[in-house]
């Protein structure tokens, strides 16, 4: 089976992320989850009181004051809502009670310790005087703010019931995945405190060739217990790969080339070498098509990259205006799916790279459509994937399910026709 890939220029109005400026206006969320009783007004008017109010629940938001998203903390904002029985009407709300309730049910870690509260709001007044130590928790819900996952307040089961915190100085992992299984590093790779692969450094510990067990995941990491008995984690993309090929070439750097501990761009040991020859012993070709040499430099073995006059990631395919690159790398089609004139449902998996900042957020937690299409450009489904707290430069597993409107055919298509990031509300 073939499939070819396609990179999709999306149509006016359909990329969330374009072109504007930092401080263009967000618009306001679909839903925001009101937290107390709230009187309502006929206009964004204080003398205009209607007389009713509502008590904590969703609401569906239609429109907000000018610059809503410009206020912060206790300042009032202006939201206009719908209602069932009394027709649109107004809110004024605080600016840091703007936000959705979102249930959750997943395994987290958190370093702490956190100060605990009876509120999705951080003040003194809703402080609970008590803190949460450092460990394994129970998210029951989240808190998300329009502006993004950085302002997100998570409520944690705690022995004396749930409640919320706010991440200050301290690091959420979420969510973790307990599991039971060994791994088996067959070359070196690199140790990880934190499942972070923006920390990495040439200079961090590493591990000589062994099976691990692991206890947990998170994204591609593996929180393992080695050998001696000390727990840390590892990821098998900061190792030395083992499907490589053994050559034995003289190769001609032109420009300034950087270097790799591993075929990975994001191990750069912030080291490069002048245009000059050098010679290559071993050659591995990634997930995504890039081809890597491997040599032995000033620095000491390492990795370049060498793609000649192609582009980076030629597997992956990118939204217009290149934020992401998404690689596709298997769909399975349940077989048993075979009665005339039923949808066909396959699973999908690949990965997502964040390629450069967005909302100038140094991490996101994305959604994009992707549409599969066959040679003529037809559609043969669409499905939306969402990441969680994916940072610049790097790479992530995802699966999806995609309902198909036909059968697979033998060529086909993926596009990207939709990018946002959780924090900014579709409209």
């Amino acid at each position: 089976m073939k499939h070819f890939l396609l990179l999709l220029i999306a149509a006016s109005g359909s990329l969330w992320l374009g072109h504007a400026e930092a401080h263009a206006q967000l618009p306001p969320p679909h839903t925001v989850s009101l937290l107390e009783e709230t009187p309502l007004y006929n206009s964004p008017d204080e003398n205009d009181l209607s007389g009713a109010a509502l008590a904590p629940q969703d609401v569906s938001v239609i429109d907000a004051e000018p610059n809503w998203d410009q206020f912060f903390g206790t300042q009032r904002v202006w939201l206009k809502i719908q209602t069932t029985w009394m027709g649109d009407q107004w809110l004024l709300i605080h600016a840091d009670t703007i936000g959705t309730v979102i249930p959750k049910n997943e395994l987290a870690y958190v370093s702490g310790p956190i100060a605990l509260y009876d509120s999705p709001i951080r003040s003194s007044a809703n402080y609970i005087g008590t803190t949460l130590e450092s460990g394994n928790i129970t998210v029951k819900a989240w808190f998300d703010r329009p502006q993004g996952a950085g302002l997100r307040t998570y409520l944690v089961e705690t022995p004396n019931g749930d409640h919320w915190f706010l991440p200050y100085d301290e690091s959420v992992i979420e969510p973790l995945q307990p599991i039971h299984r060994d791994i088996s590093a067959v070359t070196a790779g690199t140790i990880f405190a934190m499942p972070y692969s923006y920390s990495y450094s040439k200079d961090k510990a590493h591990y000589s060739p062994q099976t691990f067990h692991a206890f947990e995941q998170y994204k591609d990491f593996y929180h393992v217990r080695g050998d001696d008995g000390n727990e840390f984690w590892i990821n098998l993309n900061f190792a030395q790969p083992t499907a490589t090929e053994r050559i034995d070439r003289h190769i001609e750097l032109f420009d300034v080339t950087k270097l790799y501990e591993y075929p990975n761009d994001q191990t750069y040991m912030n080291a490069v070498l002048a245009p000059q020859q050098v010679d290559a012993s071993e050659k591995y070709t990634d997930a995504w098509g890039n081809d890597w040499v491997r040599i032995a430099s000033y620095a000491g073995d390492a990795w370049l990259l060498l793609n000649g006059e192609g582009e980076e990631y030629p597997r992956g395919i990118s939204d217009s205006d290149e934020y992401i690159r998404v690689l596709t790398q298997q769909m399975i089609v349940d077989p048993a799916q075979s009665e005339v004139g039923q949808p066909l449902h396959a699973q999908l998996t690949g990965r997502v790279k964040l390629i450069k900042p967005i909302n100038q957020r140094r991490d996101s937690s994305l959604s994009f459509q992707l549409r599969l299409v066959d040679s003529t450009g037809t559609g043969l489904g669409e499905t939306t994937v969402a990441t969680q707290d994916i940072h610049t430069g790097e790479e992530i597993p995802f699966s999806a399910v995609i309902e198909l409107t036909a059968p697979l055919p033998e060529e086909y298509a993926w596009q990207v026709i939709s990018l946002r990031y959780v924090g900014m509300p579709e409209h």
